[in-house]
Parts: C-alpha cells; structure tokens; sequence
C-alpha cells in the first residue's frame, strides 16, 4: 500500500511538472510572436520613412536642376505671381482708406456745420452788417430759422465732403506707389552713410508730399461742382433753391455747366500746399 501511495504521489508530481513546463513554454511563444509583430511593424515604418525621404530628396534635387536650366526662371515666376497679391492688397487698401475718409469727413463736418455756415454768412454779408458776432449771429439765426437753421445746407455739404475725403484718401494709397516708383532712382545709393540717410529722408517726404498734393487736385477736381452747390445752398437765406438737385438744376440751367467749376484755379493753387 505503502508502495502504491508513492507512485501515485510520483505520478501527479510528473503530471504537475508537465503542465508547468508547456505553460511556459506557451507564455515565450506568445512573447515571441509579440516581439517578432513589433520588429516587423518597426522595420516596416523604418522602410516608410526612408522611402519618403528618398522622394523628397528626388523632388529637391529636380527642383533645383529645374531651376538652374532655366537661369533663374523659377524666382521670376514668383515675382509675377506675387504681383496679383499685391495689386489686390493695393486695391483693398485703397478701398478701407475711402471708407474710413468719408467716414470721418462726414462726422467731423456735421460737427463744425454751424460754424461753416456762420463763417460764409461773416463772409458774404454786406453794410450795414447783419451780423455782429458769432454770439449775434446764433441768435439771429435761431429766431429766424429755428435750430435746424445752423444746419442749413448740411446735407449738400457731407455730400460733398464724404466723396471728397474719400477720394483724397484713396488716391493717396493710389499715387504713392507711382511716385515711389518715379523717384526710385534717388534713393539707390549707400544707405549707411550720413549724408546718404538725410537725402533718403528727404526724399521720402518729397514722395509724401508729391502723393499728397497729387491726391488733394484729384479730390478737389472731382468734387468741385458740389462745393459750388453747397456754397449757394449755404449763402441761400430767401428758399430760392429747394434742395441740391434743384440747386443743381437751376446753376446748369441759368449759368450753364461750366459755373459748376467756378473759381477752380485759385482752388487748386491753394490745395497745393495744403
């Protein structure tokens, strides 16, 4: 009995040892078969990469012989597609700024209309004076024409000044690159020397001023024939002109279009300095 007990115990033992040995035996196949899928993946990213780099060094490579055989061809190219970017950021530049000149045109001269009008009636008026000061001349006109009368003509002078700012202001963007083109010449020297930095100084105001003047004649000319109505609607105290178009109408119609540019030369000759 004795006998048969050990055996038994042996034969479990054996069975025991068997079962552990092919468990582990499972767990290294299983570790290899991990290790073997991650080198493949590893190797196969490696082969990837090296052959995407390959291309781009191929890509370069024709790239550069492209652009060497045709002696620079590739940089004038650029250059050629930069300028529609450039012409429509001029454009919208030239856009933004006549917005925003109207825009403060016709806010600053509402402001200050009261204080036009009394200035060209001061002008205009004859002896004996019918105004004898600014404190006067507010009365006068609230009795006779009420509030709104420090406003009259208002409407035909932001009229004329929305489209004149507008216009100075874009033409300015306008013309400025056209003067800088013009006087290029004048600023290509050294520009490390003294004497060489004052003359590009002053040869950049001289193509702020020149754009300047040059936008100041081509908002006046523009505009001038609604300064002329605004001026005969301001000096207008009987009701004669019933609005701009009929004060349109009736300088066309009495004095003929060229009254509308009355008084022009002495204008532009002093938009120039200003």
């Amino acid at each position: 009995g004795r006998i048969r007990e050990l055996g038994v115990r042996r034969r479990w033992a054996d069975r025991m040892h068997a079962a552990s040995a092919a468990d582990e035996v499972g767990v290294r196949g299983r570790e290899t078969t991990t290790l073997t899928s991650r080198d493949t993946i590893i190797a196969n990213a490696k082969a990837s990469a090296a052959s995407s780099s390959t291309s781009c060094s191929t890509s370069s490579t024709s790239t550069a012989s492209s652009t060497s055989e045709t002696g620079g061809g590739t940089s004038s190219s650029n250059s050629s597609s930069s300028k529609p970017r450039n012409a429509s950021g001029r454009r919208r530049d030239v856009f933004v700024n006549m917005i925003a000149g109207g825009t403060a045109g016709a806010v600053s001269r509402t402001c200050v209309a009261p204080l036009d009008r009394m200035k060209i009636l001061f002008q205009t008026q004859t002896d004996p004076p019918k105004y004898r000061g600014v404190a006067h001349a507010l009365r006068v006109i609230h009795a006779e024409e009420g509030l709104l009368g420090l406003w009259r003509g208002n409407f035909a002078n932001c009229f004329r000044i929305i489209p004149k700012t507008a216009v100075q202001y874009g033409s300015f963007v306008f013309w400025r690159p056209l003067f800088d083109s013009l006087m290029s010449g004048e600023d290509a020297s050294n520009s490390k020397a003294t004497a060489t930095t004052k003359k590009k100084a002053k040869t950049s105001l001289g193509k702020m001023m020149s754009a300047g003047m040059a936008a100041g004649l081509t908002a006046q000319i523009a505009t001038y024939p609604l300064d002329t109505i605004r001026a005969r609607l301001t000096v207008d105290s009987t009701g004669k002109l019933d609005g701009m178009m009929d004060a349109f109408r009736t300088v066309v119609k009495d004095e003929g279009l060229v009254a509308l540019y009355k008084g022009i030369i002495p204008t532009l000759c002093g938009s120039v300095p200003y």
